[in-house]
């Protein structure tokens, strides 16, 4: 049942799912990886986790969209490099 309209939830996901997704992206950010896994892993409001670790909204909210491509497009099972364009 692989339903491409799944996404990413905040808290509820693991460090490892954030680590996998991370490698179909080209996100290489030190401070907006810690952001993303505060926001996906351990639960922090978006706005909290990029202030927190001083990531400017819009880089944060981009990168969070490629993870949710990147999610949606192992759950439908396409396979491609788009995720890694940025």
């Amino acid at each position: 049942m692989n339903d491409p309209t799944v996404t990413l939830i905040q808290g509820q996901e693991t460090e490892e799912r954030i680590e996998a997704l991370l490698s179909q992206t080209r996100i290489r950010s030190e401070l907006l990886i810690k952001a993303l896994k505060d926001h996906f892993v351990n639960g922090a409001a978006a706005s909290m986790a990029y202030m927190k670790h001083s990531v400017n909204q819009q880089n944060f909210e981009r990168a969070a969209k490629k993870l949710i491509d990147a999610h949606k497009k192992n759950e439908s099972g396409v396979n491609d490099d788009t995720t890694k364009e940025c």
